[in-house]
This record gives C-alpha cells, structure tokens and sequence, in this order.
C-alpha cells in the first residue's frame, strides 16, 4: 500500500516478535547464527539433565540437549520470542576421559548417578594474584565433584590438577578464578572459545596438553606462563572484549576478582562461569549492564539453580534470604520496566553437567502452584514467580545467607492454606466465592459485539465472494457446503488441517459453521476459495478492524455494502496479509491494486501508516500484525474455525477493559475459550452432557480460578464469545450445561447469575461436569496456555511481563479475597442481544438484525 511501510512480512516469512516498548535494546529472536541445531528458538528449555522430570516445555529432542546432563544447557543457547537467551548455539568440549592426566584426578569423566563420582580435597588459599575470596566450609567439601546436586564444577572443564605458574595444587578461590574466565570467553569471544574447546579435544589424554582453563586463565590474565599448545592451535583471543560488554569495568579485573559485583564472595566455581550466560540474558533484553552484574551475581545464580533443580533445596522456599532478596530486586525492575527479568534470571546455573540421580525438585514449585518436578525456564513460571515474589509469599524461610548451609525446615507448610490447595481454598469457599456478585458490572454493549455496527448481507450469488458464501440466513443444512482447500496461509505459515467434520461444516447454516454470512469467503485470482488457513487469517484482521478501529471498520462496511471490495478484502491489506508476493499471486495484482484505490479514495491504510489503525492491540504490547497473521492463538493452538479468530477479539477487547492482564485476557480469548463459549449460547456442537470438550473446560475452569481471586467476572466476558457466528433459529441447540446446574434448558443468554452458576459447577465438579484429566494433567496444560511462546515454524508472539495483577498460575492465595456465601439467583428470561446495520448506501441490500 505504502513504500513507507517497514513492517511487512516478505512471502515465506515468519514475523519477528515484537520487542517489548520499554527494552533498551532490539533483540531479533530470528537472528539466530549459523549452524544453530536448535529445533526451535522460542521453545521453553529445560534445566540440564532434566531429561526426566521437567512436567512442561520442550523434550530434549526438541532443544537439541543432550540425552545425559553433561552440561547440557552450555552448548544450544537461543533467544526465545521474549529475547530471553535460553541458549546458544557453541561448542561443548568432548567429556575428558577419567583420569585424564591433564586435570585433577577425578574432576572429570562421565556422568555418574549422585554420590558415585570422587570428592576431591581442594585446598583453601589465595587465589591468582593474590586475590582474597570464598573458604569452603564442610558442605562446600563435600560437593568438590559432579555428581551430587550443586556440585562445585563440571566434568566437561574438570579442575587444574596444577598451577601453571608455579606447579602447586590449585587452591578454591584459583579454581573459581578460572571458570570464571572460562565463562567470560563462552559468553563474549565465541572464536576463541571454539579453538579452545577444539585444542581441549585433541590433547584428550595427553598429560601438559591443552585445556580450557589453562588457556582462559591466560587470555583473561589469571597466569603469567603463556602455555605452549596456544601458539601451536594459533589462538590470540583477540576476539575477548577489554571492557564487559554494557559496562565500563575492566573485564580482566572483574574476572580476576573473587567478588561479585555485590561484593559478596563467589560460592561455586560454577556459579562465577554460568554468571557471565545470566548476565548476557539480562542485557540483552534491555536491562542495564551494572544492573545485570547484580542480578547475575552469586545468589542470583545460586537461585536460579534452586529453580531448576540443579541445587539443593534450602527451608519451605528453595531460597536462602539472600537469593530471595536479589530475585525480589529482580521482580520489582520487572515490574518497573516490563521486561522479562525474572525469565532471564531463571537461565543462570546450568553448566553444572549432573545425572538425572542428582536433581532436585525445586521447592518453590509448591508455593506458586507449579508440579513439584518442574524445572523449565518459560513466561508463565516465570511470571508466577515474580508474582510470588512481589507479594511476599517466597519471604518465610528460616535460613541463613550462606550458600547450602544449614537448614531450617520450620516452615513446612506452603503459603497457600493447610488443605494444601493451589486456589487457596476448599471447594466450598470456592464455590462461595463464585456466587459472589461481581466487582466489575460488565457493560451491556460487553456482550452484544462491544456496540460494533455491521455489515448488510450481501445478496445471494454476489460476485465479489465465492458462491454459497454469502446470502440470507436459512434453516439448518440449506446452505451450500463449500469446498475450501487446506494450505499454508499469507506468509506461509501453517495452520489447522482440516478433518470431515470441518469440511461438513464450510457454510453459514449448520451449528458452529466456519464462516459467517456477512463477511463470506474469500476467493482467489480464478475464483475458487482460497485455502482455510488464509481465511482464518482474514477473519481474525477483520475482527481486529471490527473491535480495535472501529471507525474504520464502519468505513470497510459502508464501502462492502456500496458494492466495492469486501470487508475480508480490505481488512487483509490493511492488516498486512497481502503484502507478500503469494498474496499477490493468489489474490492477483489488478485485484490488490483495485483494493488499495477503494481504500485510498476512502482515506484508509495499511497498519502502521492510518493512524485509526493501532499497530499493538490496545491495552498491550503484542504486534497486532503479528498476532493476526499467525493462524494459532496465544497457547499456540490452531485456530479451529475463521469466525474463531474473528469473535476472540471482542472478549479479549472486554477483558482488558475489565482490568485483566494481558497475559491471562489473551489465554481467555483463545479457540478453547471462543469454542466454549459457542457451546453455551447454543451455536457450537455439544460434546457430550456438559457441552465442554476436555481441553475447553480446562480453560473455562482456569478461568472460573481467576475469577475466584480477581473479583473480574471473566466467565461472563467470556460468554459473550463466538458472537461472529449468526444462525438460523433451527440451528440453534441447547447448552447441556444447563440441566446439571438447574437453569432453563433453552438459556442461551450471558447473565451474570448465569455465568456464576456455571463458574461455580466448574471449580467444584459437583455437578458431573467432565472437566478431563484435571486433577492430573490440566497444571500442564495451564502452563502452556499462559505461555507466549512458538514454535520455529509459527509466528513468534511476546506478550509483556509488565501486565499488572497477579499472573494466574500465581492467583494463590491473595490477600484480600472474603468468602461470604450467597444465595443463587434464578437466572432471568434470555434476552438476545441484537445486532445494528448500517444504514444502506447505493443500491445495497436491506440489512436484516441477527442475534448473536
């Protein structure tokens, strides 16, 4: 449409996420460097080794780790859709063989179950240069191997078994020193951490051969012997940064000091190396560079290894008071800022190679409602995290700040009740709660399409869109069922495949029919439907239009009716669909170009040139651009039907209107949420007694729990869903729903005494409603639906951790929530919310009104 336009996606391209408006610095999830095996860059990654125990995010084969923990998260380091470093794509060394005579016998070897590997005796001492740092204590002695849960250092690095310099045992505090140099080159100086690990494994077993400590303790000015084997692999470390990259420190320095930025002595060799990944995690995302060294310093590290099960539990929380401070400092810059800071700080501690013998469940888990074995790094365990954290729900523990020393258990009992259950409270206040009247009267023009006009129906046969497509309602099975093909969609991204049941339904007269009869199907350059995918895309650009522009919307109406391009037509190009070459050859380019002089002669766009266009969905940070084009939902489920994508928008609209987070309104506003949706306003298939499928009843009872706590009547909002589909009475069914809580089997309407009745059935399950799996699998599903994050082949999505309110896997136990039990009220007669047409222009059809 305009040269002016930056944002466009080229055919065959993914979008790139979107960058959160307060970050500091543009990461490109996309700019992945070559040879990255990673299978996706936006998928959660488990911690080392968590081969078995990690209950969500992505399988190893998925991340590319390693079968075996052997420091698995060093070598597949991306950047997920939130910029959060997660990985990167670099060489691991080979594991040394045991009893290579290069290190120290037994600092190296293969994995081995927790207790089986040997502890080393390391002496105390000064480290290089004199330097003052950390004096092991007895838990520190016992953990001088890679085999128990924080072990001190990794068999992939193993320990010096001497000083370069003078020949001596390597003291504690030198042995810290040069992981932390390691760590520095790993993170900063790719190419010299590459021939590194490339001499390491050519002198395997050669006793003065190569290695990556000795190598880095050089290059980073720890020694003053410069090793032979450098000068033969030819390596200069000319590519190592003098300054720490963000900041003006002298990076020699840093590293030679046994202090982190805190001033705080550094507890584990390991902590000082994997510090240096956490702390390119933070700048990355936009944090400040001396910030980010606080953050990344030793509790920050040991925290996060409390989180991912690489590090042994202290008290109720899996915190020691210092970590709980330095991760509070974190939630509350998240907070401030609205960047991922807790997700990046969740990333440090992994180079710590364990067998799957050795992890430990984190305890935090319990307190902010996550499976006891969950150690991912994803959005939604981080921000319930963080929510913990700011409400002070992660304080209570009777720990000392010293790393894994003495604990003191006394606070067995989590924060969120003695029934020890995650809604923070038994099922009779839950369902007392849910009848509770709301604290938020939703807007009567909430549920009849947010007050939008629409469009006259096109007449029957209408040229503009495919045949069978458009025309008046008629009783259910008289329309025509269109043949729509399956395919990728604009910008080749994949979407739903159709089954039998999808393609029985490609009409505007059947129960939960794929289109609407307003807006019809689009057809491509020889006049057959283009394929469903692309559909699904039009419809949701449209529903955006519809509920975020609406005066522009009235405009695509006014020119529909009028008899020029339709509204499908229009909303695609404004919304940036068309503008790649497959676009252009499906649509053809005499046809585009008569789109776009309609809309000029009108004065509209494209997104982000017409200013009545916002380029983020109000009320959050998420490219609208990218969220229409992709045919998945937030949960990265495809979406199911076009009037899906279309409908969601008015609910998500209502539920940021109503104070949601943008996080939690995005998830209820997903193809599980519209399809329940239709399920209770009679104009979606009924599955089996309850009208909910498993996977939408999940949804609506999450919803139901966070209603609960928030005092939003989001189940209401909800109800108002799947308002894109107009049915012929005879195709209307009545909701199942309705005969286990006692309402009238014909109520279709949204009332608030409706919505609390159904609320309640689902959070207490009395009322034989078949929720699925719940009590087993649903906490895994509930953490996929609040994640924003993609597969490589999807368009990438960022949804903010700068949403206020608590997240919903962290609504446990809020402060403040009474539970006065109140009497149900019979629910009123149905009133259908009527739907208004604009007014005809031309020769238009007359409008006929439709209930939703």
């Amino acid at each position: 449409m305009s040269a002016a336009v930056t944002s466009s996606t080229a055919a065959g391209k993914t979008p790139a996420a979107p960058t959160p408006t307060t970050a500091k610095k543009v990461v490109d999830p996309a700019a992945t460097p070559a040879g990255d095996a990673t299978a996706s860059a936006t998928e959660p990654r488990t911690a080392p080794g968590a081969n078995t125990g990690a209950a969500t995010g992505s399988t190893q084969a998925q991340t590319g780790v390693a079968a075996t923990g052997d420091m698995a998260g060093m070598n597949m380091k991306t950047m997920n859709s939130k910029g959060v470093q997660v990985g990167k794509p670099m060489d691991l060394p080979q594991t040394p063989p045991k009893g290579d005579p290069r290190f120290q016998d037994g600092s190296t070897g293969p994995t081995v179950p927790k207790g089986e590997a040997k502890t080393l005796t390391i002496p105390d001492g000064n480290g290089f240069g004199g330097a003052k740092g950390r004096q092991q204590n007895a838990d520190d002695k016992s953990k001088n191997n890679y085999s128990v849960t924080d072990a001190n250092f990794s068999n992939k690095l193993g320990v010096l078994a001497t000083d370069p310099d003078t020949g001596k045992p390597m003291t504690y505090d030198q042995d810290i020193q040069t992981y932390n140099a390691a760590g520095y080159i790993h993170t900063f100086a790719p190419k010299t951490w590459s021939e590194l690990v490339k001499a390491q494994d050519a002198d395997t077993g050669k006793a003065g051969g190569a290695t990556i400590l000795e190598g880095s303790a050089y290059l980073m000015g720890l020694t003053k012997k410069r090793p032979d084997w450098l000068d033969a692999a030819g390596i200069t470390g000319a590519d190592i940064p003098a300054k720490i990259p963000g900041t003006n420190r002298d990076a020699k320095e840093y590293v030679g000091s046994l202090q982190d930025a805190t001033g705080q002595d550094w507890a584990r060799p390991h902590h000082a190396e994997s510090a240096w990944d956490m702390y390119q995690s933070l700048t990355n995302i936009g944090v400040d560079g001396e910030k980010a060294l606080r953050l990344a310093g030793d509790d920050g590290v040991s925290g996060s290894g409390r989180l991912n099960g690489v590090n042994t539990q202290d008290g109720n929380n899996g915190f020691n008071a210092g970590e709980v401070e330095v991760f509070k400092e974190g939630a509350r810059l998240e907070q401030e800022t609205g960047l991922p800071v807790i997700e990046a700080m969740m990333t440090g501690h992994d180079h710590v190679g364990l067998d799957a013998s050795a992890l430990t469940d984190p305890a935090a888990n319990k307190i902010i409602g996550y499976p006891s074995n969950d150690r991912t790094v994803t959005t939604a365990r981080a921000e319930a995290l963080k929510d913990a954290l700011l409400a002070g729900r992660l304080d209570e523990n009777n720990n000392t700040n010293n790393d894994n020393n003495t604990n003191n258990d006394d606070n067995a009992n989590n924060d969120n009740g003695d029934n020890g259950n995650d809604n923070g409270g038994t099922k009779q206040q839950l369902q007392a709660l849910a009848y509770q009247a709301p604290a938020y009267v939703v807007p009567a023009n909430q549920l009849d399409g947010s007050g939008a006009v629409h469009a006259q129906l096109p007449q029957l046969h209408d040229t503009r869109f495919v045949d069978g497509s458009v025309g008046p309602m008629v009783p259910k099975g008289k329309a025509k069922t269109i043949t729509i093909p399956d395919g990728l969609g604009f910008g080749g991204l994949p979407g739903r495949k159709q089954n039998d049941g999808d393609k029985a339904q490609n009409n505007y007269s059947v129960t939960d029919a794929n289109f609407n009869n307003e807006w019809g199907i689009l057809g491509g350059a020889d006049g057959k439907p283009l394929n469903y995918v692309q559909q699904i895309q039009v419809y949701g650009a449209a529903g955006y239009l519809e509920q975020f522009a609406p005066d522009v919307y009235a405009k695509l109406i006014e020119i529909q009716n009028a008899g020029g391009p339709t509204i499908l037509e229009m909303a695609g190009r404004i919304m940036g669909l068309f503008d790649g070459d497959d676009a252009t050859a499906a649509l053809g380019a005499d046809r585009v170009a008569a789109i776009d002089a309609a809309m000029a002669q009108a004065g509209l766009g494209e997104i982000g040139v017409d200013p009545k266009v916002p380029v983020n969905i109000p009320g959050t940070n998420m490219d609208a651009k990218t969220y229409i084009s992709s045919p998945k939902d937030i949960t990265g489920q495809d979406w199911a039907r076009p009037h899906h994508a279309a409908s969601s928008m008015q609910v998500l609209k209502s539920l940021l209107a109503a104070g949601v987070p943008q996080d939690i309104a995005f998830v209820l506003s997903g193809d599980d949420a519209v399809s329940g949706a239709g399920r209770l306003n009679g104009v979606n298939n009924q599955d089996g007694d309850d009208s909910f499928n498993a996977d939408e009843a999940a949804v609506w009872r999450y919803a139901a729990e966070y209603q609960n706590q928030s005092g939003i009547p989001v189940v209401q909002l909800m109800m108002a869903g799947h308002h894109q589909l107009m049915l012929d009475p005879s195709a209307l069914t009545n909701p199942n729903i309705n005969k286990l809580i006692g309402l009238d089997p014909t109520d279709k309407s949204a009332s608030p005494e409706r919505a609390a009745a159904i609320a309640a059935a689902l959070l207490s399950n009395d009322k034989g409603i078949d929720i699925g799996n719940v009590a087993d699998n649903t906490k895994v599903k509930e953490q996929r639906l609040i994640s924003a994050e993609r597969g490589a082949a999807t368009a990438p999505l960022a949804v903010s951790a700068a949403a206020t309110g608590a997240s919903m896997v962290g609504m446990a136990g809020m402060p403040g929530m009474a539970a006065p039990a109140a009497a149900r009220v019979a629910a009123p007669a149905a009133v259908a919310p009527t739907r208004v047409a604009v007014a005809p222009t031309a020769a238009a059809p007359v409008a006929a009104t439709h209930t939703s």
